[in-house]
């Protein structure tokens, strides 16, 4: 978490609300490099402008009013500030927060052993409480999740996204204890299915970052509402096998995080101070080169990626960003920031919600074709071809004692499913 607070930190710095300016080629710059201009060319996509990012925006809208237009409303605004000046926004504004004790709602969100032993656990007359205290929010939430995706640098606005996708499994938690099961399954299949949406189109790395840990809370809830009421699988096969199957990295749209990544860095320089020092054809060439390196990376297996991300100087070595040209000097410091590393353990946690879905995927096979637990290990080697991990290429495993699926990894209890 300190990682991301570090990256969410440095993008929310480099944030305006310009559009991206054109790179014409000014005197002295250097020539695009080939395949550069086509590869940042902006898309002729049209955007649903009630989408879900306009809505995630809107949430902390006051008690009562349009929060689709509260959203619109924000999102036209400049973001000039840093991410510290946007509390001080919303307590001007008589905004909807969160109301609730997030400590003892911790242990809502994972019911892996302990569970009631936690003494700060909330009992679940608290919980219900909590949700009771959130129910304009959490309606919003509700609706909100219905909503086709978009950008939006909502991690800088209002509620955090993450904590409604907290008080949503809470939600959850509470439907299962109390055996509404139909009820908890429609609740995780929204919330699941438009972080699936979200994180498919292309945003800057911090809105990936939130994105990948409120999917990661969705697939935790899946494997926890799966081991809760097993019969589920018989009910909604079909639908959860095709949410679950294995998929790869590419389904993160990593060519539109570049994307994304460079519009960023290119509404700063349009409105940074030494804009006249600075050259925009050497900045588009070294993000250029850095997203051509990265789009390599999302294939590199695991031990390698953690070499890579201690060795930032052969990292950087084929982008040039230190420039022997004087001229190009500001530029460099000015793109610097935006070639950064950091993406490495968010990729990494890409291919770990890669995993948690091989692993759910087998876990629902094995149900539905009732697999003895003593041929669990041959049905693993059977099926090792359409189950094999793509970042680790290690295989699927079955523990006997523990009665879980996993795969081997830098750390095992982060990938592991119960049966």
């Amino acid at each position: 978490m300190k990682k991301l607070h570090s990256l969410r930190s440095s993008v929310c710095i480099l944030a305006s609300a310009l559009l991206m300016g054109g790179c014409a080629t000014i005197p002295n710059d250097e020539p695009l490099d080939e395949g550069a201009a086509a590869f940042y060319a902006p898309s002729r996509a049209a955007v649903d402008p009630n989408n879900g990012a306009i809505g995630l925006i809107g949430l902390s809208a006051p008690s009562g009013q349009d929060f689709m237009a509260y959203g619109h409303m924000l999102a036209a605004q400049p973001i000039v500030f840093t991410c510290a000046e946007v509390p001080k926004q919303s307590e001007a504004s008589s905004a909807l927060t969160i109301k609730w004790n997030e400590e003892h709602m911790n242990c809502w969100q994972d019911d892996y052993e302990p569970f009631d032993q936690d003494p700060k656990c909330a009992p679940i007359e608290e919980a219900i409480q909590t949700l009771l205290d959130n129910a304009e929010l959490l309606q919003r939430y509700r609706l909100i999740l219905k909503l086709p995706p978009a950008s939006g640098f909502i991690q800088a606005r209002g509620v955090p996204s993450i904590a409604m996708t907290k008080l949503t499994a809470v939600a959850i938690k509470v439907d299962l204890r109390q055996g509404r099961f139909e009820e908890a399954y429609r609740s995780w299949l929204d919330e699941y299915s438009f972080w699936r949406r979200m994180n498919s189109v292309g945003r800057n790395w911090v809105e990936v970052a939130m994105g990948l840990v409120s999917e990661g809370y969705a697939l935790r809830g899946v494997e926890s509402l799966l081991f809760r009421s097993p019969q589920l699988i018989d009910t909604h096969y079909d639908e959860l096998i095709s949410l679950l199957s294995p998929e790869g990295i590419g389904r993160f749209n990593l060519p539109g995080i570049m994307r994304a990544e460079y519009a960023l860095t290119m509404q700063a320089y349009e409105v940074d101070k030494n804009r006249a020092a600075i050259f925009p054809n050497y900045i588009t060439n070294r993000h250029y080169r850095y997203a051509q390196q990265m789009l390599e990376v999302v294939s590199t297996p695991a031990d390698l990626l953690n070499v890579l991300g201690t060795n930032r100087k052969n990292f950087l070595k084929p982008i040039e960003l230190n420039a022997t040209d004087p001229r190009f000097a500001a530029s460099a410091e000015f793109v610097g920031p935006g070639v950064y590393l950091g993406p490495f353990e968010l990729i990494k946690s890409m291919h770990n919600k890669n995993q948690l879905m091989a692993l759910l995927s087998m876990r629902i096979r094995i149900f539905k074709e009732k697999v003895p637990e003593s041929q669990i290990a041959a049905y693993l080697v059977a099926h090792v071809a359409n189950m094999r991990e793509s970042f680790t290429d290690g295989p699927m495993q079955w523990d006997q004692n523990k009665r879980v699926l996993f795969f081997v990894s830098e750390n095992r209890s982060a990938n592991e499913v119960r049966l």
